[in-house]
């Protein structure tokens, strides 16, 4: 499928999101990680198909992680 502006937006988006979320203080972090998750969601409900899809998994990967450590800080 050919990559559309909206797409490529969504994934900018989607990655300025994932690099605040992890270069973000401590009590900022949970909150920008889940933002950064429901990014991620939005993004593969509009664009299913999307050649940025493995990349866009990967980033929830990395945020499913790293929320699962700070969970496990507590």
């Amino acid at each position: 499928f050919p990559v559309t502006i909206e797409q490529q937006v969504s994934f900018i988006l989607l990655q300025n999101s994932f690099e605040l979320a992890v270069n973000s203080i401590d009590s900022k972090k949970k909150e920008r990680i889940e933002q950064t998750i429901e990014r991620y969601r939005t993004f593969v409900t509009d664009f299913p198909e999307s050649s940025y899809k493995r990349s866009a998994d990967k980033i929830s990967d990395d945020m499913n992680e790293e929320l699962q450590r700070i969970e496990l800080k507590k």
